[in-house]
């Protein structure tokens, strides 16, 4: 029987490499949009508005699985009422509406304090700096209260800093690559901050790993390379490859700004997963694929 699976922000960067990855498998696949809707004629894709979330009538149709990949990246404590709307009132209104026996969600690793040591799902620390974090932090604890009665098989991935071809230009590296291609400046400031960057193809492999193996069902899974990366350095091995426009790096302290690499023990030990693309291969993939859209 073909699998039905609803990618809830699906013409997101991430939502839309899920869809392909479902598509690729076979699968029947639903997607709903915010801003853009999804190209592909094999996805049935509906609209959806996280803030104020009516649900619609294609909820009522059994998912094998769901993915929820929806809302902004939103760290403007200003914007704190629709932060919490989209990231954690929304999973209260849909989680009542929805039949499925497995839902995927992504949060962030941003629910972690800063530290200098590897990042682990049980032992790190967790410090909501940001109402983009508590948000997400709500949303996970309530759905894994959902798995520990039985209504859903939960997965909670905390992400780190997924990057790749197709990738909105307000992130990190995309913006780099976009500027220095066009001969421009670009400015990093806390050059000195440490993260933890993962090509967007091995993302998809974790994900795709670890909701075929019932162990993980009920945990909170580091997704990351596991390295630990300066933006300093980052910045400079993207110009070594574009070799225009000019990175300038400043040391301003930003105290929403978190050094952090994760520890990927925990998926590796159940699925023996591990990053394959190496930082300088994800950038080259990432910087052609602008070249040609550009």
């Amino acid at each position: 029987m073909i699998k039905k699976v609803l990618v809830i922000g699906g013409s997101g960067f991430i939502g839309s490499n899920i869809v392909q990855r479902c598509l690729r498998l076979n699968w029947k696949v639903y997607s709903t949009y915010y801003k853009k809707k999804h190209k592909n004629n094999r996805v049935n894709s509906f609209f959806l508005d996280l803030s104020n979330p009516k649900i619609p009538k294609k909820f009522n149709i059994y998912y094998d699985h769901v993915f929820f990949s929806a809302g902004d990246i939103d760290h403007e404590d200003h914007n704190s009422k629709k932060i919490l709307d989209e990231h954690f009132y929304s999973i209260l209104e849909l989680t009542n509406k929805l039949k499925t026996k497995n839902f995927y969600y992504f949060s962030t690793a941003d629910e972690y304090k800063s530290s200098k040591q590897k990042l682990d799902e049980i032992k790190s620390e967790i410090f909501l700096k940001t109402y983009y974090a508590l948000a997400k932090h709500l949303a996970s604890q309530y759905l894994l209260t959902l798995h520990k009665k039985g209504i859903f098989n939960v997965i909670i991935f905390r992400v780190f800093i997924v990057y790749g071809p197709g990738q909105n230009t307000y992130r990190l590296i995309p913006n780099i690559i976009s500027n220095l291609l066009k001969k421009k400046n670009f400015e990093i400031l806390d050059s000195s901050l440490k993260k933890d960057f993962l090509f967007i193809d091995d993302f998809i492999n974790a994900i795709f790993l670890s909701i075929i193996n019932k162990k993980l069902f009920g945990k909170i899974i580091n997704i990351g390379s596991g390295k630990s990366i300066s933006l300093k350095y980052l910045g400079k091995k993207i110009h070594s490859f574009i070799k225009q426009g000019k990175v300038i790096f400043k040391n301003k302290n930003n105290t929403k700004s978190l050094s952090q690499f994760s520890s990927i023990d925990l998926i590796k030990k159940n699925t023996n997963w591990k990053p394959k693309v190496t930082l300088n291969k994800g950038l080259l993939k990432t910087i052609d694929n602008f070249k040609n859209e550009i």
